[in-house]
């Protein structure tokens, strides 16, 4: 195994090359690396981009048994008005590692900023429309980010003893926050539904990546995502007024979750250090507003 920047455990080189040029022979695309661009930021795999084809490749035996879980449930999915990442090739392992050849979705992620609400309206309607029947036994726990069925022993019992005294009170309120809430529904939850995940082109999305997360859970977690993204002012817009109150406790929450993801993962002690001073940061800032 090697390291890159991100600190992510690698795979040998040597063998994820060998195992990408097979995928992409069976996909009928470049197989060339000097064509190849890389993507190391995701923490579970490797993505290899190539003519008309990504080569998801998983980092470890862990990740690659998820890679292929959520590979399936991507695959059964019903035809939508955005393109989603289907699989062009079985998945493939050589040497220990597994991969699989998807198709690349085009289009560029949308900056952080406004967008018509009606688009956003648009595409959680679809997602959370999706029948989970047949998508069930491919979905991750809900809230796998930060622990699924464990997430709130994980915020409670390990990210706050974490964080300095002075915040402890507010991290416990916002997770009580969150374990009271009663969805009136649950639905398919992307989960992730923000930021590089969308890919936008001429105002429209045309695509969206990454469904590994994707669970049966509260659709007010896809909503925070999507409208912390563009702008939270857009949410009464975007949804119902009890659904963005729900909206805001899982936003209220997010920092703790990536808190919790990093202790998870065991991330290198200079990270964990930065997450909890964000997170020390987001929760003295309300820990200081004035009360009503």
């Amino acid at each position: 195994m090697i390291k890159v920047q991100t600190d992510y455990i690698e795979p040998d080189l040597a063998v994820v090359t060998e195992l990408v040029v097979q995928l992409l022979r069976d996909a009928s695309q470049p197989q060339s690396p000097e064509q190849w661009q890389w993507v190391r930021s995701g923490s579970s795999s490797l993505v290899i981009l190539a003519g008309e084809a990504a080569v998801r490749v998983g980092r470890d035996s862990e990740s690659a048994a998820q890679l292929q879980r959520s590979q399936r449930l991507v695959d059964r999915l019903p035809t939508l008005t955005f393109k989603v990442p289907r699989s062009l090739t079985a998945p493939a392992t050589h040497s220990g590692v597994t991969g699989v050849a998807v198709e690349r979705i085009h289009g560029q992620p949308h900056p952080p900023e406004p967008v018509a609400p009606h688009l956003l309206r648009a595409l959680l309607d679809e997602i959370h429309a999706i029948p989970l029947q047949e998508l069930r036994p491919n979905l991750a726990p809900a809230r796998a980010f930060y622990g699924g069925k464990s997430w709130q022993l994980v915020l409670s019992e390990r990210v706050v003893p974490s964080l300095p005294l002075h915040v402890r009170a507010e991290a416990y309120k916002r997770i009580e926050a969150l374990a009271a809430l009663e969805a009136p529904s649950l639905v398919l939850n992307h989960s992730d539904l923000g930021g590089h995940n969308i890919h936008w082109h001429s105002g429209k999305v045309v695509g969206v990546l990454d469904w590994d997360l994707a669970s049966e859970d509260d659709p007010a977690e896809d909503v925070a995502s999507l409208v912390n993204w563009h702008g939270w002012h857009l949410a009464p817009q975007v949804v119902d007024g009890d659904t963005v109150r729900r909206a805001e406790v899982f936003r209220d929450a997010s920092p703790l979750m990536v808190a919790g993801f990093a202790l998870l993962r065991e991330r290198p002690e200079s990270e964990l250090s930065r997450t909890m001073d964000r997170v020390t940061a987001k929760l003295s800032e309300r820990s200081s507003a004035p009360r009503p």
